[in-house]
């Protein structure tokens, strides 16, 4: 198991817009990267709430929930909030809040010998305690 940070952030390490909008990455010219195969093998998500916010607003997931197994897989969600915030029904979408290195275990055990993948959320895999609790 391993905590893969696998992202797209500008050359000055910006992954959303000041209006947190990630529209930005679809708008580079060119072939999209297949990232199918990726998500795929990852066992467990871990975001923050301004990510899952854009993730079902901009895909619509809260009306149309049949439309996040097939975008994101069955895969468990952890979203850190300090809010309440919609699920689309029948997700395995998990809100936690407080220390991120506080809820790896849950986290860990919910990816079983999988990886864990935080989409846009360097803040929460980054550690300042010694030793990092998100390295095995």
């Amino acid at each position: 198991m391993a905590v893969i940070y696998e992202t797209a952030a500008t050359l000055n390490g910006f992954l959303a817009t000041e209006d947190d909008s990630l529209d930005w990455l679809f708008e580079i010219p060119g072939e999209q990267p297949d990232i199918k195969d990726f998500m795929d093998s990852a066992a467990a998500m871990v975001m923050g709430s301004t990510t899952y916010e854009w993730v079902l607003e901009v895909e619509d997931f809260v009306d149309h929930p049949e439309k996040w197994a097939a975008s994101m897989g069955r895969k468990p969600a952890f979203v850190f909030s300090t809010r309440e915030l919609p699920v689309p029904a029948g997700a395995d979408v998990r809100l936690l809040d407080g220390d991120a290195g506080r809820h790896l275990p849950e986290i860990r055990a919910a990816a079983g010998d999988g990886d864990i993948w935080p989409p846009s959320s360097w803040p929460l895999v980054r550690w300042t305690g010694s030793p990092s609790p998100w390295r095995r």
